[in-house]
């Protein structure tokens, strides 16, 4: 069927795979049209941990799998992932700028304090982007402007500096130190365990 990927359609199939650690095997798998993994990680964890007839469930994915709102998924669905978070300020840092990771959350207050120690507060209504409600924090423009810090933390053409908070922020903080703590070696496990019945099949049809 026709598949769209990487801004192209083409025909194709996205096969999805869940192998367990003890034995190897394939335990769950579909075959789907979605053009990348992103919203497939609850779904497929979820009907893995059915199979298994398990309460919860410890799932490893790779980094295409990610994204907050199945993060939320899997939390509701008991189910402990580990999957790399993609680094998002990496064209910041490139233009050596002040990223958002600079900026610090105060949750008493709902405020985020920017690197020059001025508060940035929630303006309007949180709004949806990719299936996630996110909260803009900002400050007056004649502020930023007049700030000394201005050449590193604003983009070109841009008046104030702008930071979107998810709603699932806390759960995503949570996860990243999870992931810090014993991300890497998860991650290992991770190629160990889905790739070896690729690895299997191509060794029976003489790949190897």
């Amino acid at each position: 069927r026709a598949l769209s990927k990487a801004g192209q359609r083409l025909t194709g199939y996205n096969v999805q795979s869940v192998v367990d650690d003890t034995h190897k095997l394939i335990v769950h798998h579909e075959v789907t049209n979605a053009g990348n993994d992103q919203g497939q990680l609850a779904e497929q964890g979820g009907a893995a941990k059915a199979v298994l007839g398990v309460d919860t469930l410890t799932v490893l994915a790779d980094a295409g799998y990610y994204s907050e709102e199945q993060l939320a998924a899997c939390e509701k669905a008991k189910l402990n992932v580990y999957v790399p978070i993609p680094d998002k300020h990496k064209a910041v840092a490139h233009e050596q700028r002040l990223s958002g990771e600079r900026f610090h959350y105060i949750p008493s207050a709902d405020v985020y304090v920017c690197p020059g120690g001025q508060l940035l507060r929630p303006q309007g209504k949180p709004i949806a982007k990719q299936g996630v409600l996110r909260t803009r924090y900002t400050r007056p423009a004649r502020q930023c402007q007049g700030c000394v810090l201005k050449a590193a933390c604003l983009p070109k053409k841009t008046a104030r500096r702008q930071i979107y908070r998810s709603e699932h922020a806390e759960l995503v903080a949570s996860h990243r130190r999870r992931m810090a703590d014993a991300g890497r070696e998860r991650m290992r496990q991770r190629a160990a365990t889905v790739e070896h019945p690729f690895g299997t099949l191509k060794r029976w049809f003489g790949w190897d």
